[in-house]
Order: structure tokens, then sequence, then C-alpha cells
């Protein structure tokens, strides 16, 4: 091994490790926010009908509400499916006997823009206004917990995603620069020989760009592992790790590796490059 190759090898190492770590983080913020998509998918918003409601004119009734800015999608639930899904959460046939006091419905689920306070509101007095309609029902609270959970996360986020994009920025910077350092007398004595600031440039930057795009690939590739790992104990995991937003991540990771090599070997050069040979030694 040659003997300048070991700043190299480090100098990748602990990119590499920077980068893996600030990936992970906003991983764990993207599922969380995936996680966060999932409930607010889930909330329905419960639209009561007239029990005798044909399929033909449900059906009807659900495309007009699809054509209306807030719906995500919809469908039909008549007495008879609300009874059988009823006894199949519960064992209630004989305690109900043949009565079913359950209404016909339309099961709404409303885009997540729309999954406020104000708007919620807005919604239901527009249906409740609808000849089909005799009421809405929609969980108040749990939206509520939705919407305020998810501001407090994103805030969140944001704030410890911005820290620690800061934190690895100089933490990089540092670490290209000492490896940099170890050959300033090779730069001073490129200048003393008449080669030109971009010559002497070039192959700095050559490196630096090359050790951030191995860095960018290896952090990836780490959590790649790993998430096929976390995979293989909880198959539910399975649908995060191969989400297009994770593969754009790991594409960032490399893009900043190669952008943070490139812009630290410059900024390290140029300040030798501006030195004379006292200030080096």
């Amino acid at each position: 091994m040659k003997p300048n190759a070991t700043p190299v090898i480090s100098s990748t190492v602990n990119n590499t490790l920077i980068l893996f770590f600030v990936g992970l983080f906003f991983f764990i913020a993207l599922a969380a926010n995936v996680l966060v998509d999932f409930a607010s998918n889930s909330l329905v918003v419960k639209v009561v009908v007239s029990d005798n409601m044909t399929k033909a004119e449900a059906n009807d009734f659900i495309q007009r509400l699809m054509k209306t800015s807030y719906a995500e999608r919809a469908q039909f639930v008549s007495k008879e499916e609300a009874l059988q899904r009823f006894k199949d959460k519960a064992d209630l046939a004989e305690v109900m006997g043949e009565n079913n006091p359950l209404p016909a419905t339309v099961e709404l689920y409303v885009k997540k823009e729309y999954l406020n306070e104000a708007d919620m509101e807005a919604i239901t007095k527009k249906l409740v206004q609808t000849p089909e309609v005799y009421d809405v029902y929609y969980p108040r609270t749990m939206i509520k917990n939705v919407v305020e959970n998810r501001a407090l996360f994103q805030v969140l986020a944001g704030t410890v995603g911005l820290i620690l994009i800061v934190v690895a920025f100089f933490l990089i910077m540092n670490t290209v620069q000492l490896g940099i350092y170890s050959k300033r007398m090779m730069i001073r004595s490129m200048q003393l020989i008449g080669a030109t600031s971009r010559y002497i440039r070039a192959p700095f930057l050559r490196s630096g760009m090359l050790q951030g795009l191995v860095a960018g690939t290896l952090a990836s590739a780490l959590i790649f592992v790993l998430l096929q790992g976390l995979a293989s104990f909880m198959p539910a995991a399975a649908v995060l790790i191969y989400r297009p937003e994770v593969f754009a991540l790991y594409f960032c990771l490399i893009l900043a590796g190669v952008l943070l090599g490139w812009f630290s070997s410059t900024v390290a050069v140029n300040r030798f490059l501006n030195k004379n040979l006292d200030e080096i030694v």
C-alpha cells in the first residue's frame, strides 16, 4: 500500500459513516411520515344515506362525490354489508336477532390536505345539504390529533435534519481538509516549479469527488443492507424500503458526497494556494 493512501482511506471511511447516519435519519423521518400518511388515509367519513338506496343510485352519488376536489375514494356499504361486517368483528348474531339497526352508508376517504377541522366542517355542511344524505360522521378527535402530530413531526424533523446537514457539512469539510493538509508541501513545490493554480487544483478536486462518490455509494449500500435485514425480521417494513423516496435518498447521498468532496477540496486547496512558505509550514 502506498504511504499516501492511508489519509484517503481514512477520509473516505469517515465520510461514509457521516453520510450513513445522515441518510439513516432521513429514512426514519420518511418512514414516520409514511405512517402518518397511512393513518390519514385510514380516516373514514361515514355519509349516511337512505336504506333504500340502490346500487345504481349509490354509484351515481359516488361519481358526483369523486368530481369534488376533496374526495380521494368512496364506496357504498349497504345495510346488509354493514351488518355482516359488524358480525365478523364480534359474534353478535344472537344478541341482535333479526334486527338490523345499522344504516346504509357511503364511506368517503378525504384527501389528506383537507384533513383539518375547518375543511372537514365545510365538507360536512355541503354533504348534509345533498338530498341523498341524512347525516355525516367522522372522527373529529382523531383528525385533530393527526393534524397536530403531523405539524409537530414536520417541525422536529426539519429542525433536526437541518442541524444534521450542517454538522455533516463541517465534519466532511474538516476530514477532506486534513487529508489535503498532509500534502501542503506538495502544493508548494508545484507552485515553485511554475504550475498554475488550475493545474494544481485539478487532481485534488478529482480525488475529493471520487472519495465523495465512494463514500455516498458505501453509505447508501450500508443503509440498503440494514433495511434488507430489517425486512427479514419485520416483513411489513418491506413496503417502505422499496418506495421511490428511498431510492431518491440513495441518489441524494451519492450526489451530496460528490458535491461536498468537490467543495471541500476546492476550499482546502485554495487556502494553501494563497499562503506563502512560512504560513504553510
